[in-house]
């Protein structure tokens, strides 16, 4: 199966939107910039009570994760020009990893304790290459038990 960016992209938006009415009650949550979006940064959080207290995050919405057991962690973007995937180059503090398939599942990971575990992970589990209009994307297929493991917040 060959993904098409733009029908991605139209999902992912669904997903986020989801994401953040999980989240208006506690937070004023505000949209990336195009330069935060180019550090691999969705939304920028801040809390009602605390709203001086910023958190950058990346939201990630994984829908064959339940069926597989398995998150796509991405190591390359795209593989013809050697961009690095969301993993290695987000500058995001937080990831909100979405598992959308009943139940729904979120995992709230600091990216450091991610970055922390990539190479491990790298030489661990298996690399799948996924064929998109013209190039690949690269991930690892990590058991969602290490995100679990991993995460600050399951929900």
């Amino acid at each position: 199966m060959t993904y098409h960016f733009q029908d991605q992209l139209t999902i992912g938006q669904q997903y986020e939107a989801q994401l953040d009415a999980m989240f208006a009650d506690r937070f004023t949550i505000v949209p990336a910039t195009p330069q935060q979006q180019r550090q691999g940064i969705d939304r920028v959080y801040r809390p009602h009570d605390k709203p001086q207290n910023m958190m950058t995050v990346e939201y990630k919405a994984d829908i064959t994760a339940a069926s597989t057991g398995n998150a796509f962690v991405e190591i390359v973007s795209v593989d013809t020009a050697k961009r690095p995937g969301w993993a290695i180059a987000s500058e995001a503090e937080w990831l909100m990893y979405f598992v959308p398939a009943e139940p729904q599942v979120l995992y709230i990971i600091r990216f450091e304790d991610l970055h922390a575990r990539i190479a491990r992970w790298q030489r661990t589990y298996e690399q799948r290459r996924i064929p998109n209009d013209g190039y690949h994307t690269v991930g690892l297929l990590v058991p969602l038990a290490e995100f679990e493991a991993i995460a600050s917040v399951v929900w």
